[in-house]
This record gives C-alpha cells, structure tokens and sequence, in this order.
C-alpha cells in the first residue's frame, strides 16, 4: 500500500540561501498534474520556520507560482491569486511589473516544461525572471512514485549570470547540473524526458 500523505523536504544548504537571499526563483519538475503547484506551496506552508503566519511562506517569504493566465478561470480567479499569479507568456514584462508590486520578499515558482505533456525543451521564463531579479534558483522535485517533494539544489547567482545578465558561456555547465539533478526521476513519471535541453533567447543547452 503506498503513502497516503506526501512528504516535503529542503537540503540544509539550499535552506540557507532561502534565509540569506530576499527573492529565490524555483523550478518544479516533473509537472504532471495541476496539483504540482498545490504540493509546493504547502510544502512551504509546512516548512516555515520563522513567522507564525497562516499564510504560504518560509522565512518571511510568500511563495507566488506563476500560471498560465489561461488556467485562470474567472470564478475562482480571486482565490488562485491567493498563490498563483496569471502569466501571458508574449507580455513577460507586464509578470515582472506584477512581481514589483507585490510585497515582501518572494518565491516565484515555475514549471519550466510549461505543461503536462512530454517535451525535451525547457522554457526560459524562471531564469530570465531570475536574471531580472538578480536572484539564485532553487531546484523542485515532484516524485509522484514516493509521494516526496524536495528542494534539492541552488543555484547562485554567479553560477549563471554576469553583469547581472545571463552567461552563455556559463550556462551548459549550469543546464548539466540541472539534468543531473532529475536524471533518476524518469522511471515511474510519465512522459517526462530527463534529456531536455534549456532554450534562453534562441540558444539551447
């Protein structure tokens, strides 16, 4: 019989870049299901350690999953804004404009496959967000099989940008990290393709 409850987990080092830094950007995968966005913001709900809120944080922090503005229906918009924020993938601006906006600091999470079918292309969004942000990158990881969600790994800031932009030479060492980290999550996740490239700006990984 498996888990009837999910499990969340945080590396100690990737928790303190959590506590040091004011923004983090987050990547999830795989994304199989719509709940994914769900089990990492009650991750974070779980695994607060520091204000004694209701509200979805960690260290202070309020986690904000970005979300197709398609998925956005408009009878439970109100309530979804509560944790997700509506993003038009051909207006990335006008997201940054509402992450501005918000106060506090943030996790802003992202399902870098962008949907729930299989690909072998990464969309760009969390690490152009994390270049506007001049923020470190946390990274997610779904097993649907163990019932375990984990923050795994961190990326700094240094490791992928320079003068504040993203580095092409920096980046494949960066895309094989990443690889490396979801490589062993392939059996028992449907669909997912542990040999996905990272696209940013035309250029793939």
């Amino acid at each position: 019989m498996g888990k009837l409850f999910w499990e969340y987990k945080i590396a100690p080092g990737v928790q303190e870049v959590i506590k040091r830094e004011k923004n983090i950007v987050m990547l999830g995968a795989p994304h199989e299901s719509f709940m994914d966005g769900v089990h990492a913001a009650w991750m974070f709900l779980v695994m607060r350690v520091v204000k004694k809120s209701i509200r979805n944080t960690l260290d202070g922090k309020k986690v904000r999953i970005a979300m197709k503005k398609e998925m956005f229906p408009k009878f439970f918009k109100k309530v979804l804004e509560k944790v997700f924020l509506p993003v038009d993938r051909k207006t990335p601006k006008e997201f940054w404009e509402k992450i501005k906006n918000e106060e506090g600091d943030l996790i802003i999470g992202y399902a870098p496959e962008g949907t729930r079918k299989k690909v072998d292309v990464w969309k760009s969004g969390g690490f152009r967000t994390a270049e506007w942000m001049n923020s470190p990158i946390v990274l997610g990881v779904l097993d649907y099989k163990t019932k375990i969600v984990e923050i795994v790994e961190a990326i700094e800031t240094d490791d992928f940008l320079t003068d504040g932009k993203i580095d092409k030479e920096k980046m494949p060492e960066v895309a094989n990290r990443i690889r490396a980290v979801y490589k062993n999550i392939s059996e028992g996740s449907k669909g997912f393709d542990p040999n996905f490239k990272i696209k940013i700006r035309g250029q793939k990984y």
